[in-house]
Parts: C-alpha cells; structure tokens; sequence
C-alpha cells in the first residue's frame, strides 16, 4: 500500500513538473521573471552608423535618438510611443561633415515602441518588427513606394520647413554646400534583458535620393551602408518623475 501510495505522489508532482516545464519552457527562467511586469517609464537610446558613399569621399555618420517612453506590459508586448529629447548627427570623417537643422529634429515622427518578448535559451529576449519613416516625403504606400527623385514631385514635402525641398543637410569640409534629399528608413531591434532594461542590436535599411543641392560636387546619388557593429538600442527602466534633461543626461554615456 505504501508503494502505491509513493508512486501515486510521485506521479502526481511527475505532471505537475511536466506542466511547469510546458509553461516555462525549462530554460532557467524563474517563474517571478517569467511573470515580471516591465510596464513603466523609459529611456529609448538607439544609434544608427551608417558609411555614405559621396563622389567626393565616404562618410560614416552616427545618429543618435533619446526618447522618453511611458511603457505597456500587455500579454507579452512592451508598448509605448515616446517624445523624442535628443537627436544628433555625428561624422568620423576630419574633412567632410554633415549636419542637420534643429527644425528637422523637431519635426521627426513619433518614437514607437511595439516590441514581442520571448523566453529562449535561459533569458528574455525582446523584437520589434520592421519600422518605417519617411523624410522629405509623403507617399501613398510609405513601405514600398517609389521615392521622389525630383524636386517638383508633388509627393516631395519640406519636413524641416526651411523653403527648400525634403530634407537639408549642411555639409562642410573639402566640398561644402546644402544637399536636399528624401529618404527612406527600416529599421528593427533583437536585443535580451539586461539589469533594469533591455540592451541589443538595430538593424536597418536606409535609401536616399538627392534632389539637389547647392554646390554641383555634391549633386549625385548617394550610397549608404549600415555598420551593424556600432548600430545598438537601449532601453532603460527609469523613476516615473524622469524629465527629458534628465533622460539626455542619463544616456549620454551609454
């Protein structure tokens, strides 16, 4: 009677680790950070390097993003758009530089933030599918439509609304002038948690067609290419009272 009753017992706590193993997927992942709730407020930091094939030389510019996100935990998804506190636009190149207007980071779109989270191989990991944006341009179909080529195309807008069409860049060194262009931004996150937050890789996609530009030298198409090796996001858990100061102060190190 006693064996029957100890196999009863075990068999019965045999189902109930089969069941725990079903839902935790027996990866190393406690059940209090597979059960986490990671709603809260944000700090977004994403950097994009990409090289810029120009006639003149090659440019490898930095772009960096800081936005501020109040973040939903819902049914494994992290959603929340963010205000957009920073942006700057770095060159490593000493003899050409590029640069962008103040209005231009004004009127970039809002930051969004709809990410899927997994648990795989011992840790959380966290993917946001592709996101579009579109400068200088407005397009019926923003994913695969053909970007404007021409400064008189209807769908060529003034996004930093300085009276020249798409986007302006300030460019300055061995060839200097203003480039107007429109653009086309992909991008993507693969990251995994790290302390408070979540740390990984972007990837993107981006195409360029130059409407025009002040000095001749720089009237060409352009080329660019994403450097994933120095192409990264952060996301950072933060005290709700967190203000944009704060935030740039915060990921200026990161």
């Amino acid at each position: 009677m006693r064996r029957e009753w100890v196999g009863k017992v075990r068999s019965h706590w045999g189902r109930r680790l089969a069941v725990s193993c079903f839902v935790l997927g027996c990866l190393g992942v406690s059940p209090s950070e597979a059960d986490e709730d990671y709603s809260g407020t944000y700090i977004l930091l994403q950097q994009s390097t990409v090289a810029i094939n120009l006639l003149v030389t090659e440019v490898v510019n930095h772009s960096r993003v800081v936005s501020l996100h109040q973040v939903r935990h819902r049914t494994k998804r992290l959603k929340g758009d963010g205000r957009t506190c920073l942006m700057t636009l770095d060159s490593d190149s000493k003899v050409l530089q590029t640069t962008i207007k103040e209005s231009f980071k004004k009127a970039m779109p809002t930051v969004h933030l709809d990410a899927r989270l997994r648990k795989r191989r011992g840790r959380i990991e966290l993917h946001q599918g592709k996101e579009t944006i579109l400068l200088g341009a407005k397009l019926r179909w923003p994913n695969w439509g053909s970007l404007p080529s021409k400064k008189d195309d209807e769908r060529v807008i003034d996004h930093d609304q300085d009276g020249n069409p798409g986007v302006t860049a300030y460019v300055k060194g061995i060839v200097s002038g203003k480039l107007f262009f429109t653009q086309r931004i992909k991008s993507w996150f693969d990251g995994y948690r790290r302390g408070d937050g979540f740390f990984g890789q972007i990837g993107f996609v981006s195409e360029i067609k130059v409407l025009g530009a002040s000095n001749i030298a720089l009237k060409t198409s352009v080329a660019t290419d994403p450097v994933p090796e120095k192409s990264y996001f952060r996301l950072q858990r933060v005290p709700a009272t967190t203000t944009c100061q704060q935030a740039i102060e915060l990921a200026k190190n990161w």
